[in-house]
């Protein structure tokens, strides 16, 4: 039987994809503190849950917001499906921060946790409760411009799509050394807006596309070749001694990463069999709540505990139980809120 792209991204195949990048940012992190042999690539696993955001969007959620009631509805459900998690996280590290010293030295201020808590660390110079947190104000405004991003993917062909996108964000970040010094350039250009990051987020749109058969493959195909190609050409300018530093986030790691997820999600889907499918679901849904969860203990553990793989292994099959628990308990606690059949 021929594999079409709905075969190849379908919920399934997205939720192992969901739980193999988490995986990978967990690596990362205890790579940076154990040093890990390849865990400095399980950063770019990040960009898997980038474009994940446009493919869900165009495969998940319907209907798509055209008038500005249906827009707000639609952001409404986007924020109730990740605010009530991050604020329990943050709660529960705010609070954690009292009973161990946090990485300042010293417990977190009332301040800071409002403003982690509400996303806003970054614009006040702060740190959030985790370093991971900033990707969740920067998600929110991927899902602001989701529609604009889809309504510009419908009117241009998928290759000057990608090349339009490339031009705002390259010549957006080009302008913030103006404004910031050099390192805090790169870190706004990567963490602060997906106006910086268009091409990863218009990727993702297009493969929504794709699956829904929208567009050409081949035509979709030639804007996916380019984006790794712009990748590549990005990486390569800035590995060079005195070169003319580019701005824009993305790294070549950045292409290659979430490509070998997609595809090893792919290859190891069929291994569902022997794994009830509601527990890969539930797995998938709470990848959100153990990203936001796992890094900020890792320091404390390796000082208790020392840095050992069993050690890891513990903490991070811990962290899938925390994670699944608050899940749930969030999903349960937004029913109680929901109004009745008889209500309605």
């Amino acid at each position: 039987m021929k594999t079409t792209p709905a075969d190849f991204l379908n919920s399934a195949t997205l939720d192992v994809g969901r739980i193999l990048a988490a995986t990978a940012v967990f690596y990362f992190h205890i790579g940076v503190v154990g040093h890990y042999p390849f865990s400095r690539y399980g950063e770019f696993a990040v960009e898997y849950f980038v474009m994940l955001s446009g493919i869900s969007y165009l495969l998940f959620s319907y209907p798509h917001p055209v008038t500005p009631a249906q827009y707000f509805a639609y952001m409404k459900r986007r924020l109730a499906t990740l605010f009530p998690v991050f604020f329990l996280v943050n709660v529960a590290l705010y609070g954690g921060s009292f009973l161990y010293v946090s990485g300042l030295g010293r417990p977190y201020t009332f301040a800071e946790f409002l403003a982690s808590a509400t996303g806003t660390s970054m614009f006040f110079g702060w740190k959030y409760l985790s370093t991971v947190m900033w990707f969740v104000p920067f998600i929110l405004q991927v899902y602001l411009l989701l529609p604009l991003i889809d309504w510009g993917s419908r009117r241009l062909p998928p290759l000057e799509f990608m090349l339009v996108a490339f031009g705002v964000s390259c010549l957006t970040a080009q302008l913030m050394p103006f404004f910031f010094a050099d390192q805090a350039a790169y870190l706004v250009c990567k963490n602060w807006s997906p106006l910086f990051r268009l091409p990863e987020v218009c990727l993702g749109i297009l493969l929504g596309r794709l699956a829904l058969a929208q567009c050409d493959f081949w035509k979709a195909g030639s804007a996916m070749v380019t984006f790794g190609i712009l990748s590549w050409l990005v990486s390569w300018l800035n590995s060079i001694p005195g070169g003319t530093r580019v701005y824009i986030y993305m790294p070549w790691s950045g292409f290659w990463v979430p490509l070998l997820l997609f595809g090893a999600a792919y290859l190891i889907l069929p291994l569902r069999r022997n794994v009830q499918t509601r527990l890969i679901r539930q797995l998938g849904i709470a990848t959100f709540a153990f990203y936001l969860f796992h890094a900020a203990p890792l320091t404390a553990i390796e000082h208790r505990f020392g840095n050992h793989l069993p050690v890891w292994a513990a903490y991070y099959l811990a962290c899938w139980v925390i994670a699944v628990s608050l899940t749930r308990l969030v999903a349960r606690a937004t029913k109680l809120f929901e109004p009745s059949r008889q209500q309605t």
